[in-house]
């Protein structure tokens, strides 16, 4: 049995521009998932840790961020932790000051730099024999204009893992460095270590067990993160994959329609740990600003951002709509009606309600 803790894309050093005073805080604080991820995996006595690329989200990071990269993972090879990476496409080894070409001498485990798909190496762990297999993407000699073919495998007995970067069946750039789930099921390794997607994928290709594990911390709210470490058990024929959930900071997406109370339906989501994105849908005209709604509700939130995407529904888009002839059409003309023969200003908000509302469920029909 060997057990596996597969991570990627952790971008250590990525700026969270958009986060303004906030981004140097939240730099720090996604830097510190990789102590997280290292006291999971010895937690779970893990033989072998892979970082299947773009460790870093630059190919320089700073000394003193690489000098804590090095120091977590030599606690693990302290505790008997086989260490493996491979450069990802934006901590990319093709330069001459990558920091995998200035720190080659000194990085933990097993750096793969071959820029062609190669054994790089045969380790002992828990009394198993483990071959690895991989690729560092460089540019001008990584041929990437088609899927890697001809994939290396080893005729000895043992564990055969491959850990890749790229993009699984589906056209890529070159720098994403395309494959393909029929070479390397055909290859026939145990274990596929993939990075470049964030969300967890898992392909069973002829027996061939082919993962993405995930981002771990969010970047944006358009890539939040799984926060899970994935541990992967291999026996002889057999693969048991588990999510670990990790202690990260949450990052969620909302829509709210016009209509109802903006403050009260955003300050039921509150929470001083979340950072949330808020999208305003709906036809009419704001009573309060996005920018108001932040500067009110701003304190609630580890983060709050409001975008609003509501369209004005002024009297002769109205009178365009009622005028239709379709089904769209008659729901406007029998609000319209309600409307006028509403007898207070309370029916009439109902009936303004109502029809916004409407217009909404009509334009997400999808044609």
């Amino acid at each position: 049995m060997l057990r596996l803790a597969h991570v990627s894309d952790l971008h250590l050093g990525y700026t969270s521009g958009w986060l303004g005073s906030m981004s140097t805080q939240r730099t720090a604080e996604r830097d510190r998932q990789l102590s997280k991820l290292v006291d999971a995996a010895l937690q779970c006595e893990v033989h072998m840790f892979l970082i299947a690329g773009d460790l870093f989200d630059r190919h320089r990071p700073d000394s003193s961020l690489v000098q804590y990269v090095l120091g977590e993972l030599r606690r693990l090879q302290s505790q008997g932790v086989a260490v493996v990476t491979v450069p990802g496409n934006h901590d990319e080894i093709t330069y001459h000051d990558s920091v995998y070409r200035a720190y080659a001498d000194v990085w933990p485990g097993v750096l793969i730099t071959s820029p062609q798909p190669a054994h790089v190496a045969s380790l002992s762990l828990s009394d198993e024999d483990v071959h690895l297999y991989g690729v560092a993407y460089t540019g001008g000699i990584t041929s990437a204009e088609q899927p890697l073919r001809d994939l290396p495998r080893l005729d000895l007995p043992g564990f055969h893992i491959a850990v890749f970067h790229g993009s699984l069946d589906t056209r890529a750039s070159e720098r994403s460095l395309p494959l393909s789930s029929d070479a390397l099921a055909t290859a026939g390794y145990d274990y596929v270590a993939l990075g470049h997607y964030h969300s967890f994928e898992h392909v069973n290709k002829n027996n061939t067990p082919i993962v993405y594990c995930g981002a771990v911390e969010a970047r944006t709210f358009d890539d939040p993160g799984c926060g899970k470490l994935l541990v992967s058990e291999l026996r002889a024929g057999e693969v048991r994959l588990e999510q670990m959930p990790l202690p990260v900071r949450l990052f969620r997406s909302a829509e709210i329609a016009l209509g109802r109370d903006l403050i009260a339906d955003i300050s039921s989501l509150a929470d001083a740990d979340l950072a949330l994105e808020v999208t305003l849908r709906g036809y009419g005209d704001l009573e309060i600003t996005a920018k108001q709604i932040e500067d009110v509700l701003q304190s609630s939130f580890y983060h709050l951002s409001v975008v609003d995407r509501t369209e004005s529904l002024p009297d002769h888009v109205l009178r365009d709509l009622a005028s239709e002839r379709s089904v769209r059409g008659v729901f406007v003309r029998r609000l319209n009606d309600l409307f006028q023969a509403a007898e207070n200003d309370n029916d009439r908000n109902l009936a303004r309600q109502a029809l916004l509302m409407g217009l909404r469920a009509f334009s997400e029909v999808k044609q």
